[in-house]
């Protein structure tokens, strides 16, 4: 399907000068195959999360062979560099990424139905927008705890959870919970980070404790979740 839908685009696109093989843009080269290394990459990590579920497997591996199409086409005897985006497509693609972050669950509202993470922000075409064939964000919104579980479920996947995704999800839950502000969810990490530098350093060590506590939290926090925290 994705072939045809390819071979059916503009034809003005399929001309000696856009083979891919006459392509001198380097950056966009090597883009184009550390995008296409993490396709074959993710369907092989597929087969380890879908064991004997076929049809999990082949769903998975139907929304992910959508993604090597990002930036190429194809008219079924060569592969051809897309013509380069309008500003408006640009703009939108910017505005995916300014409403969701990288790793949050989405859920569809239009005519794209479920449940979906978003990422492979390196590019311009942040998943799962580019290979669902829109780049709008009205079309989706923050998928609720539950429609992660049955998204999550609906793709094959029980309980194979990667420690990336686990840090993301963190990240993007404190991200989303004002993190400068006492009481939050990244504060309460801040907190229980600096009272263990607290509590290791000596009373008579004749340093501000409170200060170096706090400051290696906030330190810890930036480095592993992107935020900012104080005590």
């Amino acid at each position: 399907m994705q072939g045809i839908e390819n071979e059916n685009r503009d034809r003005s696109q399929f001309t000696e000068e856009n083979l891919i093989e006459n392509c001198n843009d380097v950056k966009f080269l090597r883009e184009k195959v550390l995008m296409l290394f993490q396709v074959i990459d993710d369907i092989d990590t597929g087969l380890d999360m879908f064991k004997q579920n076929h049809e999990g497997y082949q769903k998975f591996c139907a929304k992910h062979v959508g993604r090597r199409w990002d930036g190429l086409t194809s008219n079924g005897r060569g592969v051809y560099v897309d013509a380069p985006d309008s500003q408006e497509s640009k703009s939108r693609y910017q505005a995916v990424k300014d409403a969701f972050p990288e790793g949050v669950w989405v859920f569809g509202l239009g005519e794209e139905k479920g449940c979906s993470y978003t990422f492979d922000y390196d590019t311009d075409n942040p998943q799962p927008f580019s290979y669902l064939g829109t780049c709008n964000p009205d079309d989706f919104r923050i998928a609720t705890p539950e429609e992660i579980i049955e998204g999550m479920r609906n793709i094959g996947i029980h309980q194979f959870i990667s420690v990336k995704d686990c840090m993301r999800a963190l990240k993007v839950h404190m991200r989303n919970d004002e993190p400068e502000k006492p009481g939050s969810y990244a504060h309460g990490w801040h907190c229980n980070i600096a009272t263990a530098c607290f509590d290791s350093i000596p009373e008579d060590a004749g340093i501000d404790r409170h200060k170096i506590g706090n400051e290696a939290a906030s330190r810890f926090m930036k480095i592993c979740f992107d935020v900012e925290t104080k005590g």
